[in-house]
């Protein structure tokens, strides 16, 4: 995998350590497997709103934020976007589908900000899942968040309404609301940037 930029030793420690003190499995990789995340993981920056993977791709990597944002999100023929997951610091991102089938995305992935990234592709996932079990419990866990966070999702934007998602967001995740561009929240929630800018004006 190309790699745009160098980084030291002490860097790729520092940024490991942290994927692993997110993933909370009951455990922690031995020295092993340490090894093995430092040998398929690479570092990777990227610049504000530089794009990932663009529908029609194929997701050959999976991302872990350790600084910054991403976002993957649809498009419709008319260029209308429609986010569905907003990865802030300590979160993956990734098409599940398109990587896990190697079939093209539906979907894009951006970088919202200025972003720090580990990176795996998907010949080096499917090697550390085969010798890491720590990994391979961890990447389970990841993916059963996942499930319960598109569920709850699914039930808001089905039961609730815009003002009602939005202070239901502003209380779990104030940072998607305080800190990304209104289109990308009205984008997130389902609503449109006047509808959000009336919500925001009445609070």
């Amino acid at each position: 995998m190309h790699m745009q930029q160098s980084f030291d030793t002490n860097t790729e420690n520092v940024h490991i350590e942290k994927m692993i003190q997110s993933l909370d499995v009951g455990g922690l990789p031995d020295n092993s497997e340490i090894e093995w995340l430092k040998e398929h993981f690479v570092i990777k920056k990227t610049a504000k709103k530089e794009q990932l993977l663009a529908k029609g791709q194929v997701c050959r990597c999976l991302y872990f934020v350790v600084k910054g944002c991403l976002h993957t999100y649809y498009t419709t023929d008319k260029g209308e976007e429609f986010t569905r997951c907003i990865a802030l610091e300590k979160s993956f991102c990734w098409s599940i589908p398109s990587f896990l089938k190697q079939t093209p995305a539906t979907e894009n992935i951006e970088s919202l900000t200025e972003s720090e990234l580990l990176v795996i592709d998907h010949a080096s996932f499917l090697k550390l899942c085969q010798k890491s079990l720590w990994f391979r419990n961890s990447y389970a866990t990841v993916l059963e968040n996942l499930c319960i966070m598109y569920t709850e999702r699914v039930q808001n934007l089905l039961t609730l309404n815009a003002t009602e998602r939005y202070k239901n967001l502003l209380q779990q995740n104030p940072r998607i609301i305080r800190q990304l561009p209104n289109k990308t929240v009205a984008s997130y929630l389902g609503i449109t940037q006047e509808s959000l800018s009336r919500i925001n004006a009445a609070q």
